[in-house]
Protein backbone atom coordinates (compact mmCIF):
# COMPACT_ATOMS: atom_id res chain seq x y z
CA UNK A 1 0.00 0.00 0.00
CA UNK A 2 1.42 3.44 -1.14
CA UNK A 3 0.15 6.93 0.46
CA UNK A 4 0.39 10.50 -0.95
CA UNK A 5 1.27 13.29 -0.29
CA UNK A 6 -1.21 14.66 1.92
CA UNK A 7 -1.25 11.89 4.36
CA UNK A 8 2.93 12.37 4.24
CA UNK A 9 1.95 16.05 4.85
CA UNK A 10 -0.18 15.33 7.74
CA UNK A 11 2.34 12.73 9.47
CA UNK A 12 5.11 15.59 9.10
CA UNK A 13 3.01 17.77 10.71
CA UNK A 14 2.39 15.49 13.44
CA UNK A 15 5.87 14.63 14.34
CA UNK A 16 7.65 17.31 13.10
CA UNK A 17 6.13 20.89 13.91
CA UNK A 18 5.68 21.50 17.56
CA UNK A 19 1.75 22.29 18.46
CA UNK A 20 -0.35 25.03 18.99
CA UNK A 21 -3.00 25.88 21.63
CA UNK A 22 -4.29 29.22 20.19
CA UNK A 23 -7.42 30.11 18.65
CA UNK A 24 -6.99 29.51 14.71
CA UNK A 25 -4.73 26.37 14.49
CA UNK A 26 -7.06 24.07 17.01
CA UNK A 27 -7.78 21.71 14.12
CA UNK A 28 -3.91 21.68 13.52
CA UNK A 29 -3.47 20.54 17.46
CA UNK A 30 -6.16 18.29 17.19
CA UNK A 31 -4.25 16.15 14.26
CA UNK A 32 -1.39 16.22 16.15
CA UNK A 33 -3.23 14.61 19.35
CA UNK A 34 -5.14 12.04 18.03
CA UNK A 35 -3.01 9.54 16.40
CA UNK A 36 -4.02 5.87 16.08
CA UNK A 37 -1.95 3.67 19.09
CA UNK A 38 -0.07 1.79 15.55
CA UNK A 39 1.36 6.14 14.55
CA UNK A 40 2.27 6.68 18.53
CA UNK A 41 4.62 3.70 18.78
CA UNK A 42 5.92 4.20 15.22
CA UNK A 43 6.84 7.56 16.69
CA UNK A 44 8.70 6.37 19.85
CA UNK A 45 10.51 3.98 17.71
CA UNK A 46 11.65 6.90 15.42
CA UNK A 47 13.25 8.93 18.28
CA UNK A 48 16.00 6.63 17.84
CA UNK A 49 16.27 5.93 14.66
CA UNK A 50 18.24 8.23 11.69
CA UNK A 51 15.37 10.65 10.45
CA UNK A 52 15.12 9.22 7.01
CA UNK A 53 14.44 6.06 8.40
CA UNK A 54 11.95 7.34 11.59
CA UNK A 55 9.50 8.82 8.72
CA UNK A 56 9.45 5.44 6.86
CA UNK A 57 8.43 3.71 9.85
CA UNK A 58 5.86 6.35 10.79
CA UNK A 59 4.40 5.91 6.75
CA UNK A 60 4.33 1.99 7.06
CA UNK A 61 2.70 2.14 10.08
CA UNK A 62 0.26 4.51 9.19
CA UNK A 63 -0.53 2.78 5.34
CA UNK A 64 -0.77 -0.85 7.65
CA UNK A 65 -3.53 0.75 9.63
CA UNK A 66 -5.89 2.35 6.73
CA UNK A 67 -6.38 5.32 9.51
CA UNK A 68 -7.45 8.90 8.04
CA UNK A 69 -5.64 11.68 8.42
CA UNK A 70 -6.90 14.90 9.26
CA UNK A 71 -6.97 17.29 6.25
CA UNK A 72 -7.08 21.19 6.38
CA UNK A 73 -8.88 23.86 4.62
CA UNK A 74 -7.90 26.26 3.03
CA UNK A 75 -4.28 25.26 2.90
CA UNK A 76 -1.37 23.86 0.63
CA UNK A 77 -3.50 20.76 -0.80
CA UNK A 78 -6.72 21.66 -2.69
CA UNK A 79 -8.08 18.07 -2.52
CA UNK A 80 -8.72 14.63 -0.20
CA UNK A 81 -9.35 11.41 -1.64
CA UNK A 82 -11.64 8.91 0.58
CA UNK A 83 -9.81 5.80 1.86
CA UNK A 84 -11.68 3.07 -0.32
CA UNK A 85 -11.15 5.75 -3.36
CA UNK A 86 -14.85 6.09 -4.82
CA UNK A 87 -14.78 9.88 -3.50
CA UNK A 88 -12.67 13.13 -3.75
CA UNK A 89 -13.89 16.38 -1.67
CA UNK A 90 -12.58 19.39 -3.25
CA UNK A 91 -11.99 22.81 -1.82
CA UNK A 92 -12.49 25.92 -3.99
CA UNK A 93 -11.57 29.10 -2.73
CA UNK A 94 -13.05 32.48 -4.00
CA UNK A 95 -12.76 36.34 -3.24
CA UNK A 96 -16.72 36.65 -3.07
CA UNK A 97 -19.25 35.18 -1.10
CA UNK A 98 -19.13 32.44 0.25
CA UNK A 99 -15.44 32.62 0.74
CA UNK A 100 -14.80 28.74 0.68
CA UNK A 101 -16.51 25.47 -0.94
CA UNK A 102 -16.09 21.92 -0.32
CA UNK A 103 -17.09 19.93 -3.24
CA UNK A 104 -17.98 16.21 -2.89
CA UNK A 105 -17.15 14.05 -6.69
CA UNK A 106 -17.73 10.55 -7.28
CA UNK A 107 -14.23 9.67 -9.42
CA UNK A 108 -16.01 6.63 -10.69
CA UNK A 109 -19.47 8.68 -12.40
CA UNK A 110 -18.26 11.88 -12.28
CA UNK A 111 -20.82 13.18 -9.95
CA UNK A 112 -20.26 16.13 -8.29
CA UNK A 113 -22.34 18.03 -5.62
CA UNK A 114 -22.11 20.55 -3.31
CA UNK A 115 -21.21 19.62 0.59
CA UNK A 116 -21.20 22.95 2.21
CA UNK A 117 -19.69 26.16 2.18
CA UNK A 118 -17.61 27.71 5.01
CA UNK A 119 -15.85 31.16 6.01
CA UNK A 120 -12.88 30.57 7.88
CA UNK A 121 -11.20 27.12 8.78
CA UNK A 122 -12.42 23.29 8.63
CA UNK A 123 -10.35 20.05 9.03
CA UNK A 124 -12.13 16.93 7.39
CA UNK A 125 -12.12 13.40 8.35
CA UNK A 126 -13.12 10.44 6.57
CA UNK A 127 -14.56 7.55 7.79
CA UNK A 128 -12.34 4.18 7.73
CA UNK A 129 -14.75 2.95 4.83
CA UNK A 130 -15.01 5.58 3.24
CA UNK A 131 -18.63 6.71 3.26
CA UNK A 132 -19.25 9.38 5.35
CA UNK A 133 -16.58 12.61 6.16
CA UNK A 134 -16.69 14.57 9.50
CA UNK A 135 -16.32 18.01 9.14
CA UNK A 136 -15.24 20.11 11.57
CA UNK A 137 -16.41 24.00 10.93
CA UNK A 138 -14.30 26.72 12.94
CA UNK A 139 -17.34 29.57 12.09
CA UNK A 140 -16.16 32.07 14.45
CA UNK A 141 -13.63 32.33 17.16
CA UNK A 142 -15.89 31.62 19.95
CA UNK A 143 -17.67 28.27 18.35
CA UNK A 144 -17.43 25.63 16.01
CA UNK A 145 -19.59 22.92 14.61
CA UNK A 146 -18.89 19.18 13.89
CA UNK A 147 -21.07 18.22 10.98
CA UNK A 148 -21.32 14.58 9.89
CA UNK A 149 -21.89 14.33 6.00
CA UNK A 150 -23.02 10.51 4.14
CA UNK A 151 -21.98 10.25 0.52
CA UNK A 152 -24.94 8.31 -0.25
CA UNK A 153 -27.45 11.08 0.90
CA UNK A 154 -27.85 14.41 -0.35
CA UNK A 155 -29.81 16.94 1.96
CA UNK A 156 -28.20 18.95 5.55
CA UNK A 157 -25.47 16.69 7.55
CA UNK A 158 -25.97 16.04 10.86
CA UNK A 159 -24.75 18.46 13.48
CA UNK A 160 -23.17 16.28 16.82
CA UNK A 161 -22.36 18.98 18.81
CA UNK A 162 -26.23 19.80 18.47
CA UNK A 163 -27.33 16.19 18.66
CA UNK A 164 -25.11 15.71 21.83
CA UNK A 165 -26.90 19.03 23.81
CA UNK A 166 -29.96 17.13 23.49
CA UNK A 167 -28.62 14.03 24.76
CA UNK A 168 -27.21 15.69 27.60
CA UNK A 169 -30.71 17.54 28.73
CA UNK A 170 -30.16 15.93 32.22
CA UNK A 171 -26.87 16.25 32.87
CA UNK A 172 -24.44 18.79 34.68
CA UNK A 173 -21.84 18.81 31.21
CA UNK A 174 -24.83 20.43 29.70
CA UNK A 175 -24.26 23.70 31.65
CA UNK A 176 -20.75 23.62 30.41
CA UNK A 177 -21.71 23.12 26.75
CA UNK A 178 -24.74 25.86 26.98
CA UNK A 179 -23.57 28.40 29.37
CA UNK A 180 -19.84 29.52 28.56
CA UNK A 181 -19.47 32.02 25.84
CA UNK A 182 -16.77 30.10 24.14
CA UNK A 183 -17.36 26.42 23.44
CA UNK A 184 -16.25 24.24 20.48
CA UNK A 185 -16.89 20.96 18.96
CA UNK A 186 -14.86 18.64 16.85
CA UNK A 187 -14.42 15.08 15.24
CA UNK A 188 -11.43 13.93 16.91
CA UNK A 189 -11.25 10.40 15.15
CA UNK A 190 -13.19 7.44 14.00
CA UNK A 191 -13.25 4.06 16.08
CA UNK A 192 -14.79 1.94 13.46
CA UNK A 193 -17.17 2.77 10.87
CA UNK A 194 -20.32 3.35 13.20
CA UNK A 195 -18.59 5.65 15.90
CA UNK A 196 -16.41 8.38 16.31
CA UNK A 197 -14.88 10.44 18.85
CA UNK A 198 -16.09 13.86 19.68
CA UNK A 199 -14.02 16.57 21.54
CA UNK A 200 -15.91 19.61 23.40
CA UNK A 201 -13.90 22.62 25.13
CA UNK A 202 -14.16 25.85 26.04
CA UNK A 203 -14.57 28.10 28.91
CA UNK A 204 -16.65 31.03 30.07
CA UNK A 205 -18.34 32.46 33.01
CA UNK A 206 -19.01 28.59 34.34
CA UNK A 207 -15.80 27.85 33.52
CA UNK A 208 -13.04 29.92 33.77
CA UNK A 209 -10.51 28.09 33.62
CA UNK A 210 -11.71 26.08 31.19
CA UNK A 211 -12.45 22.56 30.36
CA UNK A 212 -12.58 19.87 28.15
CA UNK A 213 -14.14 16.46 27.61
CA UNK A 214 -14.18 13.59 24.89
CA UNK A 215 -17.35 11.71 23.98
CA UNK A 216 -18.28 8.49 21.86
CA UNK A 217 -20.82 9.04 19.86
CA UNK A 218 -22.68 5.89 17.99
CA UNK A 219 -24.13 7.03 14.71
CA UNK A 220 -27.32 5.28 15.79
CA UNK A 221 -27.82 8.48 17.96
CA UNK A 222 -26.11 7.37 21.32
CA UNK A 223 -23.32 9.40 23.29
CA UNK A 224 -20.99 8.38 25.96
CA UNK A 225 -17.58 10.18 27.71
CA UNK A 226 -14.70 8.67 27.36
CA UNK A 227 -11.65 9.50 29.05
Amino acid sequence: MTLGLVGMRNIMMCYLTPGSTSGYLVGRQETMENGTEQSRFAAAVAATKPFGISILVVLSSIAASGTSQLMEFPGTQTQLKSPNGRYVVENVDSDKEPHHTLLLKNIETGAVRTLCTYQRHVTLLWSPDGKKLAVNDYAGSDFSKALLFSVDQDGSPKDIGAELLQSLKESPDRKSLVDNHHVYFAVSGWEGNDTLRLKAWGHGDIDPNGFSRHYLYHLGGSFRRAH
